[in-house]
């Protein structure tokens, strides 16, 4: 079960990530994906919801849709 639910949750996550790519320019994708890695490498919720925030203010200035599209 758990190696079934691992993949289902890598798949959804790479889904994300692909999607945030459309809401920015090319050259920006490393830094987005860079950025959606240390979210979800958290250790929990907690430490998660920090750093969405982090990311968020990180991304405004150079990927305003990005960070718009929680």
């Amino acid at each position: 079960m758990h190696a079934v639910l691992g993949e289902l949750v890598e798949r959804e996550v790479a889904r994300y990530v692909r999607d945030m790519h459309q809401h920015c320019s090319p050259s920006q994708r490393s830094l987005v994906s860079g950025a959606l890695r240390e979210v979800f490498n958290a250790e929990g919720y907690d430490q998660a919801r920090e750093r969405v925030s982090t990311v968020i203010e990180q991304l405004a200035p150079v990927a305003p849709k990005v960070s718009a599209a929680r």
